[in-house]
């Protein structure tokens, strides 16, 4: 077949195989940009679901006066905001863990490269971020609507970061 095409004195096919590797080759090229865009957006969004959660449970216990109960325990405020990111980030690592165990190896069968405990610990430690970084807004922030703009304003200087070329 190729001895064919290189003998064809026509030149039909080298044009309408120029056009449509061409064509081919930029699909390619925009099917990869897009995948790569999509895994950035769902790793930024990820990252601002924590900050979310764990700062708008903060400001609501904070709406209900059980935060003022706390206060009173014989607990330092550190503890308090401490055991919150750490039970917040728990319950999403133990998640995490559990749908990989039992979701990805068990269920879909797909064999994992790598260590699932440094993939565990990058996770909690991003989880620590985020988390910490939603109380600390919800500290600043007197109500839901304040704790809103402000978590708008910080994510939006996150995602001019995190959209910066490298």
């Amino acid at each position: 077949m190729l001895r064919k095409f290189w003998q064809a004195e026509g030149g039909n096919m080298a044009i309408i195989t120029a056009v449509c590797a061409s064509a081919l080759l930029g699909a390619t090229g925009a099917a990869v940009d897009f995948v790569r865009q999509y895994d950035a957006d769902t790793a930024y969004a990820a990252a601002a679901d924590a900050a979310v959660l764990s700062g708008a449970a903060l400001i609501r216990e904070r709406e209900h006066g059980t935060v003022e109960h706390l206060l009173v325990m014989p607990v330092t405020p550190f503890e308090i905001m401490a055991s919150k990111v750490w039970a917040m980030g728990l319950v999403v690592l133990l998640a995490a863990a559990g749908s990989l165990n039992f979701v990805v190896q068990g269920l879909l069968k797909v064999p994992i490269e790598g260590s699932v405990a440094l993939f565990l610990a990058g996770a909690a430690l991003h989880l620590f971020a985020t988390t910490s970084m939603g109380i600390f807004l919800a500290t600043v922030a007197r109500s839901m609507p304040q704790f809103g703009m402000l978590l708008v304003l910080t994510l939006a200087w996150a995602w001019r970061r995190w959209k910066r070329p490298a």
